[in-house]
């Protein structure tokens, strides 16, 4: 992994499978190039694999106003008379809804989106602010990263070159008032 820590795959037991945990979803596999005579960053290469922690889930701190729906599914109430805004604190968590912290040197980074400006809008570091009465969805997103303790590490299937940024999401139902 670059940093001198042992892996997995440097033991004399590794098998070149790692162990079952029993909790699906918790871990994703990550795997790069060794540096080796023969690299050449193809799949053969690749032979180093670790259990790394998984994010796959875009969560909403919900010890405010904002309520727990549904999975990755969120609601609040705006007031538009008392100039009511929001500031969306996300995380990610496991498929388990564990919590997942970005293993160093990661960040999670988020995007947010308004489906309807009209109603309320979002800014780039998550505050939501009403703007008339109605319902918009508002989304929340991370793009799909390695959660890796390495750094340069891209996700199978994505290029930064074509501007493909696939993700998970979040939603969050806003009902604005008078």
């Amino acid at each position: 992994m670059g940093n001198g820590s042992t892996k997995t795959s440097d033991t004399n037991t590794f098998t070149g499978f790692l162990a079952q945990t029993g909790s699906s979803g918790t871990q994703q596999t990550g795997g790069w190039d060794d540096g080796g005579p023969n690299s050449s960053l193809n799949a053969f290469a690749q032979s180093q694999l670790e259990p790394l922690p998984a994010a796959v889930r875009v969560t909403l701190d919900t010890s405010g106003i904002v309520k727990k729906v549904g999975p990755q599914e969120y609601a609040v109430s705006l007031s538009l008379s008392q100039a009511q805004a929001l500031q969306l604190v996300p995380g990610m968590a496991d498929s388990l809804q564990n919590p997942s912290a970005a293993v160093p040197p990661n960040v999670f980074g988020y995007m947010f989106t308004s489906r309807n400006k009209a109603v309320a809008t979002v800014s780039a570091s998550g505050l939501v602010t009403p703007v008339s009465r109605g319902g918009v969805g508002i989304l929340i997103g991370s793009p799909r990263a390695v959660n890796a303790s390495f750094s340069g590490a891209t996700p199978s299937g994505w290029s930064g070159t074509r501007g493909n940024v696939e993700g998970t999401y979040a939603e969050l139902q806003v009902t604005v008032t008078p």
